[in-house]
């Protein structure tokens, strides 16, 4: 077998660093340098490595939005014991921290609520900032729904629903819907909330709703809409919104009224969480009825997945 003689000149190369053998000293230096080198190139490797699973992360969170939405009709504040309980209204939200709250039942200055503002009170105790839109007024002062919002508001719009003009305008009421709007994560986002006539013809309530159709038709961006629709899932009228609005809810077992406060299970579903159709970048995240005693109403919470 022919062997080459060894060559004090020869050079062998490990890792990109050539290292010249001459002696037991030199290589046993070489092999240090070379786990050194090693050491070093896996350092190096991992920082690499380390660098684009953050930057992955980082885009991954830059193109998209977790948003929580939450309606709750708080009754007038008027709590277990017919008296005002904001306290125990803010906990039920709070538990949540919803990005949106849409409240119904809203009492501002009446003799009912005592001349406090329902809607400023959670306001304060949530740390959210309040749009209020009245649908009339009453008992010294108005009544209406509201949206607790944690975000900076660009923009208020306060719409007017009135009942069918075929009804008999002494049997329902007037509503208002409320909306707004804001930015989250880069996103642009309309929040509107209402609370639908509440007479067994339903006839106010489809015209409601479709008056509501042509107002979210004009709005840009995302658009959630949610609040006591006094409608069941099978209605007219939810049928009417199912045609311009996704609808949420999990399964017709997803009960809201009457809560715990008067009653030991929910007996139909009527509060909803809704978004505009078609939008193919919210993604439901999961939706979950609150049963509470602060309230005549369970409170409904949905989070969604919004991508750009």
């Amino acid at each position: 077998m022919n062997t080459k003689p060894y060559d004090d000149g020869q050079y062998r190369q490990c890792t990109s660093v050539q290292l010249r053998i001459r002696s037991f000293r030199e290589i046993q230096g070489a092999w240090d340098e070379m786990n050194k080198t090693l050491s070093d190139f896996a350092f190096s490797d991992m920082k690499r490595l380390l660098l684009i699973v953050g930057l992955a992360a980082a885009l991954a969170s830059c193109g998209s939005s977790e948003i929580t939405v939450m309606t709750y009709n708080i009754w007038g504040a008027r709590g277990l014991y017919k008296a005002e309980d904001y306290d125990a209204l803010a906990e039920v939200i709070n538990s949540q921290q919803p990005d949106f709250c849409v409240l119904n039942e809203v009492h501002s200055r009446t003799h009912r609520s005592r001349r406090t503002l329902n809607h400023e009170e959670l306001a304060k105790r949530t740390g959210m900032d309040a749009s209020f839109a009245p649908a009339f007024y009453f008992n010294g002062g108005a009544y209406g729904n509201a949206i607790l919002c944690k975000h900076p508001v660009k923009e208020k719009l306060h719409v007017y629903l009135p009942c069918d003009p075929s009804q008999d305008p002494k049997g329902g009421e007037v509503r208002s819907a409320c909306f707004l709007k804001t930015e989250v994560g880069g996103f642009t986002f309309w929040m509107g909330g209402a609370h639908l006539d509440y007479r067994e013809d339903e006839s106010s309530r489809i015209w409601q709703a479709n008056i509501l159709r042509d107002y979210i038709a004009k709005m840009d961006g995302h658009l959630f809409f949610a609040g006591d629709m006094n409608a069941e899932p099978d209605s007219k009228t939810m049928e009417t919104f199912s045609e311009y609005m996704q609808l949420n809810y999990r399964d017709k077992e997803q009960k809201t009224w009457p809560s715990k406060h008067e009653a030991d299970e929910p007996r139909v579903l009527i509060d909803y969480i809704m978004y505009r159709k078609p939008d193919k970048k919210i993604k439901l995240l999961s939706y979950d009825v609150i049963n509470n005693t602060a309230s005549d109403h369970c409170a409904v919470v949905a989070r969604f997945k919004v991508r750009r």
